[in-house]
């Protein structure tokens, strides 16, 4: 006979001991440590033996949810130097990490919108479009026939979030190899405010609707309308647009279409920066939806940082001055940026080997190809340049580090090629 009790309520492992041990667990089962150090310098492990262990990572990952997800895929799309097997198998966190039962994605919206998903949507599609770190969307139909996108947290992700930064050990080992150079308290301090701000929705829905104001009439870009009225903390209803992921459009995109989608890409990171104060610090490929007229939709809007009048100036700075091959202007930006604390012993030369470097993709007024040997240039400059090694990252630039690097690596995939040099000298007019 059946139970009469109500179904457990499935949610995220909150507490800071369970968690822990998971992670523990998870360390002890897939050698992930040693496996990812490892892989930078070469390894005598063997394909099946990386795969076994990213399996059982990626299903860890999964279970866990939370910061430990959101690391894990990081790493899959801007870490070039993983053993293939990891990153093949941790790009499914991308698209395809694991979902929450449909009893609790509708209980949550009810708790969240007072009304159960029946009333407050003509249709709503238990089969999910997508899952991430936090939450998961729901493809749905307004009363007057719109198309939305219902994006529902899961119960519990914030305590999670805490108990993981609190937690530290394995995951800031994965935090490490997500964002290099970057001091521990300064890493903890940054992802416990800027994960804890990803959980709410209504920062997320405000992020989005100015990102929306400042790109409409753009032409290639595309920003989702957010529908405030079936909205709250833990539910984000937006526009729904059909479009290509990540990986079709890779494997299927013409290179001219791969191309113009790239300089959008870029263009979109710079302008918004620069031009504006702020930037989407999340450069996940499942982020990005792609249409055969060569536009581009931005998705996800929860991690987006601001930066004052002031520093923008200064990294302005900062980019001209290396394009200028000027050492001594270059040292200065990076003083004023808090890139180069006085005492630390650094010269322009050195921080100008690692720029002309970074910064090569707009560095002249022609063609450039992102590839795979660019990329891996990068992190072994960057990594074994004396200026590196005199002085961590400032925490605001962080998440702006993780977006230009993770872009990268997705135009890497592309192999797109664009004339950027343009972009940036309209945003920097005294840039040659």
């Amino acid at each position: 006979m059946g139970s009469d009790r109500p179904p457990k309520r499935r949610t995220v492992a909150t507490s800071r001991l369970k968690r822990g041990l998971k992670l523990g667990r998870l360390a002890t089962t897939t050698g992930v440590r040693a496996a990812l150090s490892r892989g930078r310098r070469g390894s005598d492990r063997t394909d099946a033996g990386h795969r076994r262990s990213a399996e059982a990572l990626l299903a860890g990952l999964g279970e866990m949810k939370g910061l430990a997800l959101k690391l894990g895929q990081m790493i899959s799309y801007a870490d070039h130097d993983l053993p293939v097997p990891y990153r093949k198998v941790l790009a499914r966190l991308q698209d395809d990490a694991p979902t929450m039962d449909v009893g609790t994605v509708r209980r949550v919206i009810e708790e969240e919108l007072g009304r159960p998903a029946e009333e407050l949507f003509a249709t709503f599609d238990d089969t999910p479009l997508a899952a991430a770190s936090i939450g998961q969307v729901h493809r749905a139909t307004l009363a007057d026939g719109q198309q939305v996108a219902v994006k529902v947290q899961f119960p519990g992700v914030a305590d999670a979030m805490r108990a993981d930064i609190r937690n530290g050990t394995v995951l800031f080992a994965l935090g490490q190899l997500a964002f290099p150079n970057v001091k521990r308290g300064d890493l903890k301090a940054e992802l416990m405010q800027v994960m804890l701000e990803e959980c709410d929705y209504r920062l997320e829905a405000a992020n989005q609707r100015e990102f929306r104001e400042l790109w409409e009439g753009h032409g290639v870009v595309t920003v989702p309308r957010v529908f405030d009225d079936f909205s709250s903390e833990r539910v984000l209803t937006t526009e729904y647009i059909a479009g290509q992921r990540f990986a079709e459009f890779a494997a299927s995109a013409s290179q001219q279409r791969k191309n113009r989608a790239g300089a959008a890409m870029l263009e979109f990171m710079l302008v918004s920066f620069l031009g504006h104060g702020l930037f989407n610090g999340d450069p996940h490929p499942g982020n990005y939806l792609f249409h055969d007229d060569g536009t581009v939709t931005f998705l996800d809007y929860g991690c987006v940082k601001r930066i004052p009048e002031a520093m923008r100036g200064d990294f302005a700075d900062f980019v001209c001055t290396t394009l200028e091959g000027d050492a001594a202007g270059l040292l200065q930006a990076c003083r004023a940026l808090g890139y180069a604390p006085d005492g630390a012993g650094m010269t322009g030369e050195e921080w100008l080997e690692v720029e002309q470097y970074v910064q090569k993709p707009w560095a002249r007024d022609e063609e450039f190809c992102f590839d795979p040997s660019f990329l891996r240039g990068v992190w072994p400059l960057v990594l074994k340049n004396p200026a590196m090694r005199k002085t961590g990252m400032p925490r605001e630039f962080l998440f702006l580090n993780r977006l230009w690097f993770g872009l990268y690596a997705i135009l890497t995939d592309l192999q797109a090629c664009h004339n950027y040099h343009r972009i940036v000298v309209d945003l920097l007019p005294d840039a040659n």
